[in-house]
């Protein structure tokens, strides 16, 4: 006979025998655990083309920045005085990438609160993945999502002549 991981107790088994109401309990013992607790490339992928088929994540993370930058860093009167160690626009560059960094990933962690309030979390249990790997996938994926967001914006800086003495500040 093999062994099952679904097994009852003999209380219930000799009590309730042949009833649907036997409670059935889980042997730990025989679940085997995945490497690098759940964690893998194809989960991780799998979240990050949902967060960016998401319309609105994707509005308030790269074009909401990118716009403000053009409305108040582009063609002000304000936008070729010097700043430091370049102009305002830049400056208001800088800006609106922490902006939009800020907004992708506190909107991340936002997702894991609205989707443990709706049991998604609980569902999540039943799958191989640690709950520690969920958590740090989901990080990962709003990091990415800002930094996506810093480039977007920076590449608007550069394609509208953002001024900086050091190049190697659009990197981020």
């Amino acid at each position: 006979e093999r062994e099952r991981p679904m097994t009852t107790t003999p209380a219930s088994a000799a009590s309730h025998a042949g009833s649907a109401a036997s409670s059935a309990v889980f042997d730990r013992s025989l679940r085997r655990v995945p490497p690098m607790g759940g964690f893998n490339k194809t989960l991780a992928l799998i979240e990050l083309k949902r967060v960016l088929r998401n319309r609105r994540t994707m509005i308030f993370s790269l074009v909401v920045p990118a716009a403000f930058y053009f409305m108040f860093g582009v063609g002000q009167t304000y936008s070729n005085e010097s700043a430091g160690r370049g102009n305002v626009g830049a400056f208001i560059m800088i800006s609106m990438a922490l902006y939009g960094a800020m907004i992708s990933t506190t909107g991340g962690g936002a997702m894991v609160a609205t989707e443990r309030a709706q049991g998604w979390s609980r569902q999540l249990r039943l799958t191989p993945p640690s709950p520690i790997a969920y958590v740090i996938i989901k990080v990962g994926v709003a990091m990415m999502l800002g930094l996506l967001s810093i480039l977007v914006v920076n590449l608007c800086g550069i394609a509208s002549h953002a001024q900086m003495h050091s190049p190697w500040l659009f990197l981020g």
